[in-house]
């Protein structure tokens, strides 16, 4: 169900609008909000919204990235999923960038990376061996520092949509024989976590 779009009027240093790239690709003008910030608005919309545990909000910013505090010094953070609570009873989440340059969050990458890390560890709980990755269970993280940021075309209906690739769980020391076609990820694009 889509609810109405919510307004974020932001009139002090946790927001900002700056033009940057990521490596080579082109320029981009993006709005940049603090991540602190910006979470505790998400709280406020879930409540004003009537979000519940039976249901998974996602908030989609456009041409927006966020911060670990102010200015691009600190971007810049496409999308992230959490919970308000604990298992059970906790209300989990997703936001996620949509950008409409080919680069970092391109299009649907980043809400596909952070769907995907919420299917498998909703409340960001889920422990694994892998130091690398922070010892938590995130199935995109692995790949965004990738020339393609893990990103991967698909086309359906005349659009290209770029889906982030998953790392299965055979990355995190499980057998490969566990995953689809005996890969580490979606495509391939990764072996076994540094460590294993």
């Amino acid at each position: 169900m889509v609810k109405p779009e919510q307004t974020i009027d932001c009139t002090d240093s946790s927001c900002q609008v700056d033009t940057f790239h990521f490596g080579t690709d082109p320029n981009i003008t993006a709005g940049l909000a603090d991540i602190n910030y910006y979470d505790s608005l998400v709280q406020g919309f879930m409540s004003k919204l009537g979000a519940t545990p039976n249901i998974v909000p996602l908030f989609i910013w456009y041409d927006i990235y966020l911060t670990e505090g102010t200015g691009l010094n600190n971007c810049c953070i496409g999308g992230y999923h959490g919970a308000n609570g604990a298992q059970p009873g906790g209300q989990t989440y997703n936001n996620a960038s949509y950008v409409d340059v080919k680069t970092f969050s391109q299009d649907v990458s980043a809400m596909s990376h952070e769907l995907g890390e919420w299917m498998d560890d909703p409340f960001t709980d889920n422990l694994v061996n892998c130091p690398a990755d922070g010892n938590i269970l995130e199935v995109g993280d692995p790949l965004e520092g990738s020339a393609n940021y893990g990103g991967y075309p698909y086309t359906l209906n005349g659009f290209t949509y770029n889906l982030q690739s998953l790392v299965f769980m055979s990355y995190f020391g499980a057998p490969q024989t566990d995953s689809a076609n005996k890969w580490y990820a979606f495509q391939n694009d990764i072996g076994v976590c540094p460590g294993q």
